[in-house]
């Protein structure tokens, strides 16, 4: 009687779920059970991981190590752009220097000094002045890096030395 009613069940598609404790006899929750589709069973996978483990140390390394250029690179920037800092800095006083206590001629004088080539040049300027007199004076520094070769440059605008005091 129980592989007819199996039978019967497959044409038909039935499920045969039973509800438990609703009053039905023991031989209706057997043939409810004879309905019930045959579930195959999972067979138990390898519970061996060490593949992704190794798998997962790998990507961990290559985060660790993307991390690792990229902090890299940015303390080279940094670096880079501390010593040009420096550099700029040493220049313009170097420069204000120059011009502040450079001789006061008309005129080029030039040198080394602090790892700069330097050069400051005094020229009249070609400036109207109320007074006939007096004559208006363009000073310009101008300073190279001996390593970086950049160029700085200053410039100011003075009176021109008296005739009487350069002679």
């Amino acid at each position: 009687m129980l592989r007819g009613l199996r039978a019967i069940c497959r044409l038909v598609g039935f499920g045969g779920v039973g509800v438990l404790g609703s009053g039905r006899t023991a031989r209706a929750a057997q043939k409810s059970r004879a309905c019930a589709p045959s579930i195959p069973r999972a067979v138990p996978a390898d519970t061996s991981s060490d593949g992704f483990a190794a798998i997962d140390a790998l990507v961990a390394l290559m985060i660790l190590a993307t991390t690792i250029v990229l902090a890299l690179g940015a303390a080279e920037t940094a670096r880079r752009a501390s010593a040009r800092a420096s550099e700029t800095r040493h220049a313009v006083a170097l420069l204000r220097g120059l011009l502040a206590t450079a001789p006061h001629h008309l005129g080029s004088a030039g040198g080394r000094l602090a790892g700069f080539d330097w050069r400051i040049e005094t020229r009249v300027a070609v400036v109207a002045t109320p007074v006939a007199s007096v004559r208006v004076c363009e000073r310009q520094a101008d300073a190279r890096s001996v390593t970086s070769k950049r160029r700085y440059a200053l410039s100011t605008t003075e009176l021109c030395p008296s005739q009487a005091a350069a002679s």
